[in-house]
Parts: C-alpha cells; sequence; structure tokens
C-alpha cells in the first residue's frame, strides 16, 4: 500500500486493488508512516514531527501525481463589500461595515464593535450634552451610550430629551400646529 501511494496512486485505486474501503486505505497508510517515524527516531536518537512527516509525504505525492500535468491556478473569488452591494449606496464606502439595505454603518447611524468605542472614546467617555461619565450613565441608567447619526454621544436622558423634541417638531410639522 505504501508503494503505490508514493507512487500517486489514489486511495481508491489501492482500495479496489486490495479489497477495502478508501478510508480504511488511508487509516492504515497513515498509521505506517506514523510508525515509520517513530521508528526511524527511535534508531537515530531524533525526535520527529510526526504531522510534519505526514505533510511532506502529502506534497511528494501530489507532485508525482501532477507531474505531467499542467496546473491552472485557483480563480480567487472577489470579494464583495455586501452580498448585493459593491459599495455604500450613499457615500461609496468599502472600508465600513455593511448595515442594511445597501448603507454602511455610518450612513445608516448605527455602529457597534470597534468602531462604537473610538467614537466613545473620542468624546472623553461622556456625554456631550450633560457631562454624566460612561460608568455612572451605566448605573444609573442600566444602559450604555447612544451614538446618534451625527455621531453625538448621548446618556440615555439626553437622547430621550433630543429624541422627544424631534418627535414634537414632526408631530408639529405634520398637524402644522405653531
Amino acid at each position: 500500500m505504501i508503494k503505490l501511494y508514493k507512487e500517486g496512486v489514489t486511495f481508491e485505486e489501492i482500495g479496489k486493488t486490495i479489497g477495502v474501503t478508501r478510508e480504511r486505505v488511508r487509516q492504515i497508510v497513515e498509521r505506517t508512516i506514523r510508525k515509520t517515524a517513530f521508528n526511524e527516531s527511535i534508531l537515530k536518537g531524533i525526535e520527529f514531527d510526526v504531522e510534519v512527516i505526514l505533510e511532506e509525504e502529502k506534497k511528494k505525492r501530489l507532485q508525482i501525481k501532477n507531474k505531467g500535468k499542467v496546473l491552472q491556478p485557483k480563480k480567487v473569488k472577489e470579494r464583495t463589500w455586501s452580498r448585493y452591494y459593491l459599495a455604500c449606496k450613499a457615500c461609496g464606502m468599502t472600508s465600513s461595515p455593511h448595515r442594511r439595505k445597501g448603507l454602511c454603518q455610518l450612513c445608516v447611524g448605527q455602529y457597534w464593535g470597534e468602531n462604537r468605542e473610538k467614537i466613545i472614546l473620542k468624546h472623553n467617555n461622556v456625554c456631550d450634552r450633560c457631562y454624566v461619565n460612561r460608568a455612572d450613565a451605566k448605573l444609573e441608567y442600566r444602559r450604555d451610550f447612544y451614538i446618534t447619526k451625527d455621531q453625538q454621544v448621548l446618556c440615555r436622558k439626553c437622547f430621550l430629551l433630543s429624541a422627544g423634541a424631534m418627535l414634537g417638531e414632526m408631530r408639529k410639522e405634520k398637524y402644522k400646529i405653531r
């Protein structure tokens, strides 16, 4: 089996010749290579890494198997920014992660991970309006800071006040209340 394996014959062909499955051939070949490497290491007094020896055998076998063939390079699949969009619809950026509907997280205004932490650190871990620090805001409101679309950092109280003010203005416009 080892001789056929080193000549580049496939496991399936060896298995058909001997009358066993290709998986059994693979197991026997691998175990034999491991035992041979172990015995050689004892004889020579040198410690071998069996996994490295297995990899080398596979490489040699592939070289013999593909000796006459011209190998074609594998086609590298081009990575796109998102599944359906090549870049953000609004700003054209591909470096910021895709969020939804063809928009990056900067255009949507939803920040997470490193970007979120960078924005909060840029604002010195305090609310932009009431200057409460992040730890105190978490204790008091049981929530982390909110980050608005224009990258303002707000505690829960300030965020709700600003959202309420915006909702009030929207209602006024809708019903033309003065």
